[in-house]
């Protein structure tokens, strides 16, 4: 019930919130100076940074100003759950990807000039250890300028009742990072949260099928401000 009382709260507040990186800094005309990055940083069978590595990092910059592909994974969601009349699980998976996830997408595309085209990963072609660098393998195979990493955390709750609909309320924290896949940079990170309460209906199936409904819903509505700050970063 603590989870209850935490989501009610924040229903109380805005759907969906925000912490990004915005492109105030990299539009900074001593930034623009800069000579531009133009290879990867990393260096074969290394784990850490040399100084001057670092130092390269930090006196370079990276642009952006051409036509960009987009290749995005989502990773497996780790879902904690709590029934009003059972123990606390954690665990649970719900799917990676919506028909939903994919109209967000696109209207990413509508709202940014430089993104032309963006490609949700299949799960096949993922690595068997989801580290960075062999991501940016598979997104460099894709040919994307861009890698956009999205992991989610969903926190939910259910209210089964013996009268009227069950209900249920979910929390997704969408955390998010964007590689250049030519440098390995990370331009852009963003934490998005969003937020479902729902009642169970006709169509659901079971509900297991009703939780992952509401779990699905939350994480749209925090992909969808996602999306906002990812189009107003590449505009």
């Amino acid at each position: 019930m603590k989870n209850l009382v935490l989501l009610c709260l924040l229903l109380t507040t805005a759907a969906c919130s925000s912490i990004s990186s915005k492109n105030d800094y990299t539009a900074d005309e001593a930034y623009q100076m800069r000579q531009e990055l133009n290879a990867d940083f990393f260096k074969s069978g290394e784990e850490n940074l040399s100084q001057d590595q670092i130092n390269n990092l930090l006196s370079k910059k990276v642009s952006f100003d051409r036509p960009l592909k987009v290749a995005v994974v989502k990773l497996n969601h780790l879902v904690s759950q709590s029934y009003s009349f059972r123990n606390p699980h954690t665990g649970s998976m719900t799917p990676v990807a919506t028909k939903k996830n994919s109209q967000i997408f696109k209207l990413m595309l509508e709202k940014s000039s430089r993104i032309k085209d963006i490609s949700v990963v299949p799960q096949f072609m993922m690595p068997r250890s989801p580290e960075l660098r062999s991501l940016r393998d598979v997104a460099a195979i894709m040919q994307a300028d861009l890698l956009m990493i999205i992991y989610t955390k969903t926190d939910s709750d259910y209210d089964f009742s013996l009268i009227g609909k069950n209900e249920a309320k979910a929390v997704a924290t969408l955390e998010s990072i964007v590689v250049d896949v030519k440098t390995g940079v990370i331009p852009f990170t963003s934490i998005a949260t969003g937020v479902a309460h729902l009642k169970k209906e006709s169509e659901d199936f079971s509900n297991e099928e009703f939780r992952v409904r509401t779990v699905l819903a939350a994480e749209d509505h925090a992909l969808n401000q996602l999306s906002e700050d990812m189009a107003a970063y590449f505009k």
